[in-house]
């Protein structure tokens, strides 16, 4: 083993002009091969480019099995092969990253001279130099190291190799070394280009990302409908984060879970938009504790999993690298910004300061929005209260005016019923005596005049209708309470029909239940009901119609019989008064007709309603109590 600092040996077998001669040749191969590696450098600062363009002319003067130009990183104390032609060497591949302790390349950084090793004999390489032992194992045994310096520090370590023993000579290292000041530069200038280009991405990602800071920042204040505000900022995010998935968790701590307000990306099973999810075993649970961001670059995937057992779909769903930034506001996390990626390794500490970054901003719309919400469920709430209230009043005046009604109408009714008892008692003598002594004429009379007899005709016929007004006149006035039993109520309907008198042009449809259970009511009343509608309808039919009658189950309580007909119809000015004694829009006729049915009904514990269209009909509706209603 030697090592060759300062250059001795003697050339023999040569003769003294041949020795010139080749000493010439030589000396113009290796000017022109230095000339066009100075070429090389100054065409391009693609230094992979420089690297190919040097290794081929180097082996036109310095012949090898394998070259490589290694890179020394003095901060890590490791080197790595930047560029590498030649025999494979398992472990001192291209871009290995391989420690400096016990290497050929520590060595010529220390002494910062080049050596020259030939040698076949193993132990003699193991006990100096035991990391060119892969080398030697791979069959080289001429190894020639140079070191590159550039501003009074080793940058790089040129290596030559070859399997021949005595390969190389001092005058083979005097061309390397002159060689290597050249690539040297280059590597200088590649390396200070890097730095350069860094510096320059940097900033300009610096920039970015302050724009990007500003966009979600106007974003946020442009509008209080957060899912707009998640959409904008999940596009902005991923101008300067990569990501293949990005969520934002809502947190409610007093329930134990928190829920999925956004998410856009790749799917995870259980995940979706709006779950609800519980904290415990979830890295959410975590970074609300901690109120730390969490950086998890997936390499042991069980013991991730055994931590946060929740997210095992996740995980299943392919992603290798997860960060999740707490979103805190007023010294509360309220929620959780978790961004994910399939990549592994695919974030760093500096995506994490940003990620926080913009996290504070966004915590602040969630906070806001959360805040406006509660506001309008308040709003809301007063609304309903004040809605709830406004009808409370309008319901109570309604009864209130309801009640005045019924009072005043009791009151007139009384009213009326006495006036109606009295002219009934005060009229029934003397028609009764009217009615006596027109008997008395038709029977002593045997032979009267025509005109005679048609004036006692005209008599006895005028008391009887005085009779039947004296008749509703008393029925109003002392109405009877019904007498209740168990009533098939079709069958009243039916009868009521039957006892009146149908005009041929008007058709009578029946629609009447079958399944209708008995009710407990008086029929006899229900049958002066019944035909007292019979008889307007038909009345209001004086051209002809139909009159529909349709009996059925309202409820489990209540049946309803309807009576329709295809008459005149009632004004709605006639229709609001219809049920009041006295008025009457007939040339003949009291007004007493649907007062007395409104009363009888009232006495069932029921109700009648009238709807009517003019031209078109009207229907009559009574619904009555399956019970009978209350007992009087």
């Amino acid at each position: 083993m030697r090592n060759v600092i300062r250059y001795e040996g003697t050339i023999k077998g040569l003769s003294k002009r041949k020795r010139a001669e080749e000493t010439l040749r030589r000396l113009v191969e290796e000017k022109e091969v230095v000339a066009k590696i100075g070429q090389i450098i100054s065409s391009t600062l693609e230094i992979n480019k420089v690297y190919e363009l040097f290794a081929e002319e180097v082996r036109k003067v310095i012949p090898f099995d394998r070259i490589a130009i290694t890179i020394i990183d003095h901060e890590n104390s490791t080197f790595w092969n930047a560029y590498l032609l030649g025999n494979d060497v398992p472990g001192r591949r291209r871009e290995d990253v391989v420690p400096l302790a016990g290497s050929l390349t520590e060595e010529i950084m220390h002494i910062r001279t080049s050596l020259l090793i030939q040698t076949d004999e193993r132990d003699e390489v193991a006990g100096r130099f035991p990391g060119l032992l892969p080398f030697f194992e791979a069959g080289h045994r001429s190894f020639m190291a140079v070191p590159l310096n550039s501003k009074d520090q080793v940058i790089a370590v040129l290596h030559v190799f070859s399997a021949e023993s005595e390969a190389y000579t001092a005058a083979d290292v005097e061309l390397a070394e002159s060689i290597g000041s050249q690539i040297a530069g280059a590597i200088s200038n590649a390396q200070l280009y890097e730095k350069t280009k860094r510096a320059e991405e940097a900033l300009q990602r610096l920039v970015e990302e302050r724009e990007v800071v500003a966009k979600i920042g106007q974003i946020i204040s442009s509008t209080l409908q957060i899912d707009k505000v998640y959409e904008l900022f999940a596009e902005e995010v991923k101008k300067v984060i990569p990501f293949d998935r990005i969520v934002i968790n809502v947190l409610y701590p007093r329930r134990g879970t928190f829920s999925t307000a956004y998410v856009l990306g790749k799917a995870v099973q259980g995940r979706g938009s709006g779950d609800v999810i519980p904290l415990a075993g979830s890295l959410t649970e975590e970074v609300m504790h901690t109120r730390s961001s969490q950086l998890i670059q997936m390499e042991e995937r069980d013991d991730v999993i055994a931590r946060f057992p929740r997210l095992l779909p996740t995980i299943q769903a392919g992603f290798k690298s997860l960060m999740s930034i707490p979103l805190i506001s007023k010294d509360q996390a309220i929620g959780v910004l978790h961004i994910r990626s399939v990549k592994p390794n695919a974030y760093t500490e500096a995506d994490v300061e940003l990620a926080e970054s913009i996290g504070s901003q966004i915590a602040g719309a969630i906070a806001n929005a959360q805040l406006y919400a509660e506001q309008k469920r308040a709003e809301e709430k007063l609304k309903e209260y004040s809605d709830r209230l406004e009808e409370m009043v309008q319901q109570r005046t309604k009864d209130l005016q309801e009640a005045q009604e019924r009072l005043v109408r009791q009151e007139k009714l009384a009213v009326i019923g006495q006036l109606a008892g009295g002219v009934g008692h005060e009229l029934r003598n003397p028609l009764g005596a009217i009615k006596n002594a027109s008997y008395f004429l038709n029977m002593v009379l045997e032979k009267p005049e025509p005109k005679v007899k048609e004036s006692l005709e005209i008599l006895e016929k005028e008391v009887a209708t005085s009779e039947r007004i004296i008749g509703s006149l008393l029925d109003f006035a002392r109405p009877k309470p019904p007498t209740r039993k168990q009533v098939d109520i079709n069958d009243v309907v039916r009868e009521a029909l039957s006892r009146t008198l149908m005009p041929e042009n008007v058709e009578v449809l029946s629609q009447l239940d079958e399944r209708l259970a008995s009710i407990l009511a008086d029929p006899d009343q229900l049958g002066q009901i019944f035909g007292n509608i019979i008889l307007n309808a038909i009345q209001a039919m004086s051209e002809g119609g139909r009159l529909v009658v349709k009996s059925e189950i309202g409820n489990p309580e209540w049946v309803s019989v309807s009576f329709s007909d295809t008459g005149i119809g009632i004004p709605q000015e006639t229709l609001e008064r219809l049920f009041e004694p006295l008025f009457t829009t007939k040339a003949k006729g009291i007004g007493l007709g649907l007062a007395i049915v409104k009363t009888l009904v009232e006495g069932h514990g029921g109700t009648i309603e009238a709807q009517s269209r003019v031209g078109k009909g009207s229907t009559f509706t009574v619904k009555l109590p399956i019970g009978g209603g209350k007992e009087e």
